[in-house]
């Protein structure tokens, strides 16, 4: 049943017979000259099975070598058990030599897990044709590779020991070696991989597929071990050699990495420019790149623009939170605080959507929009500001006010012990807060004063009991009734004070109480300033200008900590204002994304954004209301919060640094949050007609905020 093809198989096989018959060497089966099998498509496997079937018992033909071609067949079409028939035909048929050795390496790899390495350990130890018993060892390493990479490197080894063995099984058992020894916790290891890869590189026997697989890996390991230019050389090879290759359409975003890091900017922007294909998050992670190698070139508005169309056309880039804060950033840069306001409020602006980073700058924005030159930021970050590091970062930040950094008052914000308070203010920080939380151990507090009062350096509570607090997240009220929410009692604060002052009386450190809500704890302040301790406090502009009574409905922008308290509470901070009891005015600037103030009092975020209505603010409640002199309210703001962190007080001497205000007192504006420089819009002031307003800011000399006044 000889097929169309029987007149070109029968006189091959004899052909081969015939050569046996003499002596002659034989073919090696996996040369694929004995029939030419790559020429068939699948449509004529099953007929070329025939025509082999047809010859099994045919004296002329080696029949060993036979149902070695019959197996290989059988593998082709997926009939793995009619191949391992014939493969074990073919090595009891053959005893031994290379058709047995062929025949047993199939077999071998037509068994499974244990089984196969068992095979492939055994036929690599006692195989006679070098060929498969480097075939043998390279498919152990890869077998032992899938259970412990490690176990794989002796097998490899065994196999660049070997002589003769063709390069295209030494290159690629150094390239696998090298792979594992890359991944290694080991840097000496790392150390041997790389030079492995750049052997095969340098190596003009290596199998061009060899040579490029290794200058990848190459590339790729540099990077890791921080070997930016190296890599990049790596890479840059990589694409002279082979371009077009699959490995060099691979290395296109790592390349263009590894150029970045190595601070090879204008090739960087190159690399990105000239980047075709590839997938969306690899274009945008192209245009991440070049946009931030703009920047360091000091092209800041081409940078800027690059960011835009990152954010425009790739929303969903795996860096779009930092692709955002970079593009503020140069906002920032160009001074466009406008452009940076109008940025956050996209309606993509979702809670996560841009970093800590990013609400800092923003809020930076809105302190120069509000009148102020210098702020003390609060170290209720996350993570918390309780390294010098963070306080450092904080104080050398590019932005439009100075930042006089605050730091924690124990590790973590976690209150269970004080944080390395002297590392901190050998840092720069003017101060200890844990603000946001209360520092409920009195044993960790009285330490941390003790230590506070050695650096010189005052303590800010937050002061609210958390026990005494009770989960209350309101003042007692009618809203309070009204939507049955828990009320916080004036005794969570209260008593946190007194506990405070008494630990001020016993260490001596400088205590500041911050945003005072009630009437009672200004009565505890008073008597520890009339005995003569160093106790300050302060108030915030929505303490003074609202009460509980005033919110309207269950709605988060009117919830804070410390809650609003009664009208008298109100009247009495007031009061303690004007005559000096409370010192200084503090913000409490707290901003949120729209999304965590949903679900009112019970389950919205506290805090509310101040800076831009501040000054506005307590004008109105303090010198419009109340008849305060606007010098002693100039005071509350400028010379005594200056005097609690120990800066010099503000002045317009000769020589002086130019931080200055400039407002219209008698300027009336209603409050619309849609118009603020800050990406938040919690306030309760939305609405509300109030008097003064800054027009221009000047910090150190630069305007940062109302330039168009000069016009």
């Amino acid at each position: 049943m000889l097929s169309r093809f029987a007149k070109w198989f029968a006189p091959a096989l004899c052909a081969l017979a015939a050569a046996a018959a003499r002596g002659e060497p034989a073919v090696r089966p996996g040369d694929r000259l004995l029939l030419a099998d790559r020429e068939r498509d699948a449509g004529m496997l099953q007929e070329a099975l025939g025509d082999y079937s047809a010859l099994i018992g045919c004296d002329e033909v080696p029949q060993d070598r036979l149902f070695l071609r019959i197996g290989g067949l059988c593998e082709r079409m997926g009939r793995a058990n009619d191949a391992r028939v014939a493969y074990a035909r073919a090595a009891k048929l053959a005893g031994g030599g290379e058709v047995g050795d062929y025949a047993r390496l199939h077999l071998a790899m037509q068994e499974k897990g244990a089984a196969r390495t068992a095979a492939l350990r055994q036929l690599a130890d006692d195989a006679k044709v070098p060929g498969v018993r480097a075939a043998a060892l390279y498919r152990l390493g890869a077998a032992l590779e899938a259970e412990n990479a490690a176990s794989a490197v002796p097998a490899y080894d065994r196999l660049l020991a070997m002589r003769g063995v063709p390069a295209e099984y030494t290159s690629f058992a150094a390239l696998r070696k090298a792979s594992i020894l890359s991944r290694s916790g080991d840097a000496a290891a790392r150390k041997s991989a790389l030079a492995a890869y750049k052997a095969i590189i340098e190596d003009a026997k290596a199998p061009p597929k060899a040579a490029e697989s290794a200058l990848f890996y190459a590339g790729q390991l540099a990077f890791r071990e921080g070997l930016y230019a190296e890599s990049h050389g790596f890479f840059s090879a990589l694409a002279r050699r082979f371009p077009g290759g699959e490995c060099a359409r691979s290395a296109g975003v790592p390349h263009a990495w590894a150029a970045y890091m190595a601070g090879l900017d204008a090739e960087t922007v190159r690399l990105a420019g000239e980047y075709k294909g590839g997938d969306a998050e690899s274009r945008a992670m192209m245009l991440y790149l070049q946009a931030g190698a703009l920047r360091r070139m000091a092209r800041t508005a081409d940078a800027s623009a690059a960011y835009a169309r990152l954010l425009r056309d790739h929303p969903g880039f795996s860096l779009a939170r930092e692709a955002r804060t970079a593009f503020i950033e140069t906002k920032r840069e160009l001074g466009d605080n406008a452009g940076i306001a109008a940025f956050a409020r996209r309606p993509d602006m979702a809670p996560g959507s841009l970093s800590p980073r990013a609400w800092c700058i923003a809020s930076d924005a809105a302190a120069a929009a509000g009148g102020f030159t210098c702020v003390t930021v609060m170290p209720n970050t996350s993570p918390a500001g309780d390294s010098p590091e963070w306080v450092r970062s904080q104080a050398a930040a590019q932005v439009p006010v100075r930042i006089a950094p605050s730091a924690c008052i124990t590790a973590g914000r976690a209150g269970r012990a004080p944080a390395a308070l002297e590392e901190l203010a050998a840092a720069g920080a003017v101060a200890f807060t844990d603000d946001g939380s209360y520092v409920a151990d009195a044993a960790v507090m009285r330490e941390a004063m003790l230590r506070a009062a050695a650096l010189g350096r005052p303590v800010m509570q937050h002061a609210v009991d958390p026990v005494l607090l009770a989960g209350g997240v309101i003042r007692d009220c009618p809203a309070a009734r009204r939507f049955s929410l828990p009320a916080m009692p004036p005794e969570a604060e209260t008593e946190a004070v007194r506990r405070d002052i008494a630990l001020c009386r016993e260490t001596g450190c400088a205590l500041h109480v911050q945003h005072v809500s009630c009437a009672g704890t200004v009565e505890l302040l008073r008597a520890a300033q009339a005995e003569g301790l160093p106790v300050t406090g302060e108030a915030t502009p929505h303490h003074l200008f609202f009460c509980a009574g005033d919110i309207p409905a269950d709605d988060a922008a009117w919830k804070m900590a410390p809650p609003l308290g009664s009208a008298a509470d109100r009247e009495a901070l007031r009061a303690a204002v004007a005559e000096g009891v409370l010192s200084m005015f503090a913000t409490d600037h707290a901003p949120h994304p729209a999304a965590s103030k949903l679900g009112g009092f019970a389950k919205g975020a506290n805090g509310i954004v101040g800076l831009e209505t501040a000054l506005a603010a307590t004008w109105t409640a303090m010198v419009l209301s109340c008849g305060m002199a606007p010098l002693d309210w100039a005071a509350r703001w400028t010379s005594a919060p200056a005097r609690l962190i120990g800066d010099p007080p503000p002045s317009l001497a000769d020589g002086a640094p130019a931080d200055f205000t400039v407002f219209d007192p008698s300027a009336e504006w209603t409050v619309d949050p849609d118009r603020f420089m800050s990406m938040s819009r919690n306030t309760p002031f939305a609405g509300v007609a109030l008097r003064a307003r800054p027009l221009l800011t000047v910090c150190n000399g630069r305007i940062t905020h109302g330039s168009a006044f000069l016009r």
